[in-house]
């Protein structure tokens, strides 16, 4: 059901500092770091390992680190950056076979509560996930809540880097469908202050799902229609990220769901497939099937209606909500064409 969250974990190496003036040692860091790590990965070359036996050259890598013993810190230096190229590139059986080498010499040198081995273990729990290893993959949860816990303090003070965390941890043990878990993180992270509507969505749609899974559909409706009253599309494209659209989609996918399920406010449920419609052509979306079932439903409506003039009913709130978005965005579609 959820994309993938690589695009959505930040990788600590581009992390950007809250500090100007520690930006530009942060960025010769950086680019030294990861130099050096580019170097080491050159100097990996084994042809058999890496043909016949299929083993890349970011496992060569950390395995001649270990080998070698140096020391820990940059065992972990270097690992890090093995881990998220393997990780960006789906490698997930190569992923665990680095970080199963990785976290021993980590666990012995470097403390557990060391946020870069929180971040490693996220990538861990995921990497188990796709390969279908949940008791594993829980194993490294547990050492991502004993991070988080650790240094909820220094997290407190960066609310994006908290957010980002504790989402992955809720959406990570729904995946793993420990339900009480994911409510709790996706709750903490509507907690945070100052939090922006669309980082909203995908929490508040982990929150509808555990309501769903506990057969609680009246309170999943509720809480849905709450979070799309405060929908606005004008400049969503470029406010919201695809992680966030897509749980934007799945929420008013499930809303009309359970109103065609509960079948007591058809007007209201012809007013949010508008809406989903006017998403959908927003981000031009060309999924036919979609399409073809939001109008199926549109007209089960219209036959549903005992006189047509029960239809204006959604010229109320919904209604002139829709009127607005609709004419905003034939505004800014005609301005684009004019240019």
């Amino acid at each position: 059901m959820f994309r993938n969250i690589q695009k959505f974990i930040k990788n600590p190496y581009l992390r950007k500092s809250s500090s100007t003036t520690s930006q530009p040692i942060q960025r010769e860091y950086f680019n030294r770091s990861h130099a050096e790590y580019t170097q080491a990965l050159d100097d990996c070359n084994d042809l058999f390992k890496e043909v016949f036996l299929g083993i890349p050259k970011q496992a060569l890598l950390i395995e001649n680190c270990v080998k070698d013993k140096l020391p820990s810190r940059k065992i972990l230096e270097y690992g890090e950056q093995a881990l998220w190229d393997l990780y960006a590139n789906k490698d997930f059986l190569n992923t665990i076979r680095c970080g199963e080498i990785l976290f021993p010499y980590i666990e012995e040198d470097i403390s557990l509560n060391h946020m870069s081995v929180g971040y490693l273990s996220l990538l861990m729990a995921e990497s188990y996930i796709n390969q279908n290893l949940k008791k594993q993959a829980l194993q490294y949860l547990k050492k991502v809540e004993d991070c988080y816990f650790q240094n909820i303090d220094d997290l407190e003070e960066e609310p994006l880097l908290n957010y980002q965390y504790t989402l992955q941890l809720s959406e990570l043990f729904y995946k793993i469908q420990n339900l009480d878990k994911s409510i709790i993180y996706a709750t903490l992270c509507l907690q945070i202050q100052d939090l922006e509507f669309e980082k909203k969505i995908t929490p508040c749609f982990l929150l509808c799902q555990h309501y769903l899974e506990k057969n609680n559909q009246k309170e999943a409706l509720s809480f849905g229609l709450s979070l799309l009253k405060e929908v606005t599309f004008s400049n969503l494209i470029n406010s919201f990220s695809p992680k966030e659209i897509n749980s934007l989609c799945e929420m008013y996918q499930m809303v009309i769901d359970l109103l065609f399920q509960d079948g007591k406010d058809m007007q209201k449920a012809f007013v949010i497939i508008e809406e989903y419609e006017l998403l959908l052509q927003i981000i031009k979306c060309q999924d036919q099937q979609i399409l073809k079932s939001l109008n199926n439903k549109k007209q089960q409506i219209n036959k549903s209606l005992k006189k047509q003039e029960d239809l204006l009913f959604v010229l109320g709130y919904y209604g002139q909500k829709l009127k607005l978005e609709q004419q905003s965005f034939d505004e800014r579609h005609n301005l684009n064409k004019s240019d």
